[in-house]
């Protein structure tokens, strides 16, 4: 029970990979539309840094680095996206 179950909570269905690609960017990203950093590199808190680590991981990642087809590529779509204000698109 809670928030996270229940009224607040919306579900999307994740129908092709462009919009996979725009949703994890959008959730990276988050931290940088409300402010608490300026970059996702300085923002701790999200997974993007298991992304980018050659480090083992519970985050089943292949999926989404197949997507963005290199690591360095992660880093500069997400600029792109923020840039582009592709982001607004999904608030």
């Amino acid at each position: 029970m809670g928030s996270l179950f229940n009224q607040n909570f919306k579900r999307k269905y994740v129908d092709n990979d462009s919009y996979l690609m725009l949703l994890t960017c959008y959730i990276h990203l988050n931290p940088v539309k409300h402010g608490f950093s300026a970059d996702i590199k300085d923002w701790e808190f999200i997974s993007i840094h298991e992304y980018v680590s050659k480090n083992k991981s519970w985050i089943k990642k292949e999926l989404v680095l197949v997507l963005f087809n290199s690591l360095s590529d992660i880093i500069d779509i997400h600029l792109e996206v923020k840039l582009e204000g592709k982001i607004l698109e999904l608030a």
